[in-house]
């Protein structure tokens, strides 16, 4: 499995009073609609915590839990994963580093198996509180352009 390069916050959203960032990739480029351009590899990490209860990643935090959803045809829900331990990774891992998602061909979203696809994307990271029923969340859109296809 590839390992995880630098990366970039690129993500909005938060509340509760919650400091943290969604970042992704660094070699992400932008497309023709703005979002975050993936061609190869694919993960998100956010970084998170409760200023109230601490100053580290995950501090006061209970987990994490990632959606992507396509934005074409259904709509559909084409990944979900639940990261209980900081270093909150889209797909896994995260001790240190998050697994990478490969975007080759006959790449399959992890929980679902659906086949990847290229076009536009959403991610979404709720967050969970240890001690609130608050779920302040990030997200962003993005783009997949898979298998040399001219996106």
């Amino acid at each position: 499995m590839p390992t995880p390069p630098a990366e970039i916050g690129i993500g909005g959203g938060g509340g509760a009073g919650l400091n943290g960032a969604l970042v992704a990739d660094i070699t992400l480029f932008t497309g023709p609609s703005d979002n975050p351009v993936f061609t190869n590899r694919l993960y998100f990490r956010m970084f998170v915590w409760d200023p109230n209860r601490g100053n580290q990643d995950g501090d006061g935090i209970d987990h994490v839990e990632f959606e992507i959803f396509e934005q074409f045809g259904d709509f559909r829900t084409v990944h979900t994963q639940r990261e209980n331990n900081h270093s909150y990774c889209s797909f896994g891992g995260g001790e240190p580093n998050c697994n990478v998602l490969a975007l080759g061909p006959g790449a399959t979203w992890p929980s679902t198996g659906i086949p990847i696809e290229s076009g536009d994307y959403s991610v979404q990271a709720t967050v969970f509180l240890k001690d609130s029923d608050d779920t302040p969340s990030w997200s962003t859109n993005f783009t997949l352009c898979v298998r040399n296809e001219n996106c």
